[in-house]
């Protein structure tokens, strides 16, 4: 009685997890879908019917979102000043390249 009393909570646990794992998939859908408002924007499409419900839980765990939530930090002022015409020139540079071109340059 004990062994089919454990299997039917099992399963029940079960069913709970994956129901759980759906709303979670549901609510990353939505707010991929909706480029990643946030929870107030969600909820207000709930309240007008717009959204079925969703899981606020997802919202903490989003990668973008708590990238986009980050702030920089403000650039250091250079101290260097050019004096002249030209003085003091950025360049972007890329290389060495792996492949080589027809003229033999590896960077560009």
């Amino acid at each position: 009685m004990n062994n089919n009393a454990s299997k039917s909570n099992n399963n029940f646990i079960f069913s709970i997890n994956k129901k759980r794992k759906l709303d979670l998939d549901s609510s990353y859908l939505w707010q991929c879908r909706l480029a990643h408002i946030g929870k107030t924007r969600m909820q207000k499409l709930q309240r007008e019917g717009l959204l079925e419900s969703i899981n606020d839980e997802y919202f903490d765990k989003c990668e973008s979102c708590i990238s986009r939530k980050m702030t920089k930090k403000p650039f250091i002022n250079n101290i260097e000043r050019a004096t002249d015409l030209l003085g003091l020139i950025h360049a972007d540079v890329c290389g060495p390249l792996r492949h080589v071109s027809r003229k033999g340059a590896s960077y560009f």
